[in-house]
């Protein structure tokens, strides 16, 4: 898709391949994020192929947009489906839905080879690549840990 767009033959010449790596990495799967991200890119730089400093600038904004719209009783929220082993998510929890829908916590859908057709149907949920970088979610993690500890 990111060569079509750029009307180019080869990735090479677009986009570093650590650059690529990283925005894959915090796009966290989501096409349109990582096409968004792509394009705040550009506007970090002028030149091709475009390097990883104007990588991490492009996703700035996402970090300040989700350390800012998580609100402080959803930490707990977002630790607990980290530590979780099933990744299962109740959507109809009103915080939990608000979550999915600002994509804080990304919904996912590939099951195994050995998994039935049902089984492989249904979703399991991640904490977004960024979200998981932010000092609040570490602590909230923390917080959980100890919790838990005898």
């Amino acid at each position: 898709m990111l060569l079509k767009r750029a009307k180019r033959q080869n990735i090479r010449e677009v986009i570093d391949e650590d650059a690529l790596d990283f925005l894959l990495n915090y796009c966290g799967g989501h096409v349109r994020q990582f096409m968004t991200f792509v394009q705040q890119t550009t506007r970090e730089t002028k030149t091709t192929p475009i390097g990883l400093l104007a990588a991490q600038k492009a996703i700035q904004k996402s970090v300040t947009t989700y350390s800012t719209t998580i609100r402080t009783s959803q930490w707990p929220l977002l630790a607990q489906l980290e530590r979780s082993k099933d990744k299962t998510w109740d959507s109809n929890d009103l915080d939990r839905r608000v979550l999915l829908e600002n994509l804080c916590v990304l919904e996912y859908m590939n099951g195994g080879e050995n998994e039935s057709v049902f089984e492989a149907a249904e979703p399991w949920y991640a904490i977004h690549p960024i979200v998981r970088e932010l000092r609040q979610f570490k602590s909230a993690v923390k917080a959980l840990q100890q919790t838990i500890k005898p």
